[in-house]
C-alpha cells in the first residue's frame, strides 16, 4: 500500500512537472513581477513594491487589494523605469488602493509601485496582493494577478 502510494505521488509530480508554464510575458495587458520589501524584513516603515509590466493595451487604472490589516501610512509612489515619478491620483480604502493614471500608461512601460510606510496589525512574513487594471478599451477592471512580498524573520 506505502508504495503504491510511493508511485502515484512520484508520477502525479512528474506528470505536473512536465506541464509547461505560461511564461508571464506571454500574457495579453500586463504581468507583475519582483515583489519584495526594503529592508527585507518583518518591520512597520518598510517599503513593499514590485514592477507591472504593460503589455499591448494601455494601463488607466491600477488596483491593488491590500491583505488583511495591513497599512501604508506615507501612501504609494508610482515610478516608471527610469526611476521618474509616474503622474496618478492615488486613492485609498480599507483593504482598496486605486492608482488612477493622469494619462494611460502606453503598452510596452514598466512601472514601479512603491507602498511606503507599511503597518500591520498582523505578523506574517509573507503578504499578498491582487491586483486588477482598467484597460482604456474596457469599462471593467481585470484581474491582472497577485504579487506575493516575503520578508525575513529579522
Amino acid at each position: 500500500m506505502l508504495i503504491d502510494n510511493c508511485k502515484i505521488t512520484w508520477l502525479l509530480s512528474f506528470l505536473i512537472s512536465s506541464i509547461p508554464a505560461l511564461k508571464s510575458q506571454d500574457t495579453k495587458y500586463a504581468y507583475i513581477s519582483q515583489g519584495n520589501a526594503i529592508p527585507n524584513a518583518v518591520l512597520c516603515g518598510a517599503i513593499h513594491r514590485f514592477e507591472i509590466h504593460v503589455q499591448s493595451q494601455a494601463l488607466s487604472e491600477l488596483v491593488i487589494k491590500l491583505p488583511v490589516g495591513v497599512t501604508f501610512r506615507k501612501g504609494i509612489e508610482v515610478k516608471n523605469k527610469l526611476g521618474q515619478k509616474f503622474a496618478a491620483k492615488t486613492f485609498i480604502n480599507d483593504r482598496k488602493t486605486k492608482i488612477v493614471f493622469c494619462q494611460p500608461v502606453p503598452p510596452q512601460t514598466r512601472l514601479e509601485i512603491s507602498m511606503k510606510d507599511f503597518d500591520t496589525i498582523v505578523y506574517s512574513r509573507i503578504w499578498m496582493y491582487r491586483l486588477y487594471g482598467k484597460i482604456v478599451s474596457m469599462a471593467t477592471e481585470i484581474p491582472l494577478g497577485s504579487v506575493w512580498v516575503q520578508t525575513d524573520d529579522k
